[in-house]
């Protein structure tokens, strides 16, 4: 009896086990408004739950991952609960765009979500536990590189990404 070899790509389209942490291509494939958890605190608010699609030619091609953003209100209060809608619509807009017009005192509204479907966004994927299972969770986005076959293991305080052997 002998061993059958297969690719990496081969194993995480036939499975749903987590992909390797690191950096994926990715599509914004849905935006559902939905209320923001009561867990959380700010029962009332909404938030966008973001189903990227990961890009062809990388190994999860065409997987599906998700992320809520809280929205809250569009007066975009500072804090931590901000930190992902900052990321999300700076790798939207490009060039850290929302942040720097939103620190010039610009009075910013939120884009259509007609408008962020199909955009290219790079997702970082962790892996989290829940319930005793792994799974993938989106760490972080950016602005898209263009590149495919990004999986990498972090990126340093400049942004670089970097393989941790």
């Amino acid at each position: 009896m002998g061993f059958q070899k297969k690719n990496a790509e081969d194993i995480y389209e036939d499975t749903f086990a987590p992909l390797p942490a690191g950096w994926y291509a990715a599509t914004v494939y849905d935006i559902k408004v939905i209320d923001f958890s009561k867990k959380a605190g700010y029962t009332g608010n909404d938030c966008w739950n973001i189903q990227y699609k990961l890009s062809d030619g990388q190994p999860g091609a065409n997987r599906r991952v998700f992320q809520r953003v809280y929205i809250g209100d569009t007066e975009f209060p500072s804090g931590s609960r901000n930190f992902t809608l900052f990321q999300f619509l700076d790798a939207y807009f490009g060039n850290n765009e929302f942040t720097k017009r939103f620190n010039a005192g610009e009075n910013i509204e939120l884009p259509d979500i007609a408008d962020v479907l199909g955009s290219s966004i790079d997702i970082q994927l962790k892996i989290t536990e829940y319930n005793g299972e792994k799974r993938n969770e989106v760490n972080r986005v950016r602005t898209h590189s263009g590149a495919t076959n990004r999986v990498v293991a972090s990126t340093d305080d400049s942004g670089r990404e970097v393989i941790d052997l």
